[in-house]
């Protein structure tokens, strides 16, 4: 009796693509023309498209790197919603072009392609990067929320939070470091029990595997 043969073919294979500036034109331009459009439409028909279309994305069909980029749009829908959290203008509306942007599908790739969401990936990336330090503060802050949800966190706004997270790095810098990165430096309503997010932030953005 003749055995039946089962040949089995491994179908992953990992790309790495390095985008240079001139490559990221397109992606940075479409981030100024939907930033733009934004600040002429109703916010908060663009907060409740982000909603609609986060619920509809099978993320975990996308390649890793779309993955990982649209992963922060719950954060980013979480920044927009919060009353105490006020960032300056002009991070605001580069941070809802990036979620119009995401909430629109014929965009420059349509995202109904296999690939389609790779450049909402790419204009939010954009988007994150140019105020990366407003980003980190608000990850920070949503830490500590969650962390210590019954905290007196209720009406702790932006300004305070930078105030009191510039004094508490002042405190680390001038004594060495301990294990937890912050020991020791927090006082009164500043709890930052968690710096983690700072390794899994991706230092080259645009190199997409």
């Amino acid at each position: 009796m003749e055995e039946a043969t089962h040949l089995e073919y491994d179908m992953t294979a990992r790309l790495s693509i390095q985008l240079d500036e001139a490559t990221l034109v397109p992606f940075a331009q479409a981030l100024e023309r939907s930033g733009a459009d934004a600040e002429r439409m109703d916010r908060d028909a663009i907060r409740d498209g982000g909603l609609q279309r986060w619920a509809e994305l099978d993320l975990a069909a996308q390649p890793q790197f779309v993955r990982a980029r649209l992963s922060m749009v719950p954060r980013l829908l979480e920044l927009f919603s919060h009353d105490d959290w006020r960032v300056p203008d002009a991070v605001y509306r580069d941070l809802l072009g990036a979620l119009a942007y995401f909430v629109e599908a014929d965009d420059l790739i349509p995202d109904d392609s296999r690939m389609g969401l790779l450049d909402d990936a790419l204009v939010l990336q954009l988007a994150l990067d140019r105020h990366a330090g407003e980003w980190r503060a608000w990850l920070d802050f949503r830490d500590l929320v969650e962390l210590h949800p019954d905290s007196s966190t209720q009406g702790y706004s932006r300004e305070r939070w930078l105030q009191d997270a510039e004094a508490a790095m002042g405190a680390v810098v001038s004594r060495p470091r301990t294990a937890s990165f912050l020991d020791g430096a927090r006082s009164g309503r500043f709890q930052r029990e968690s710096h983690r997010y700072a390794a899994s932030r991706p230092r080259q953005p645009f190199a997409v595997h």
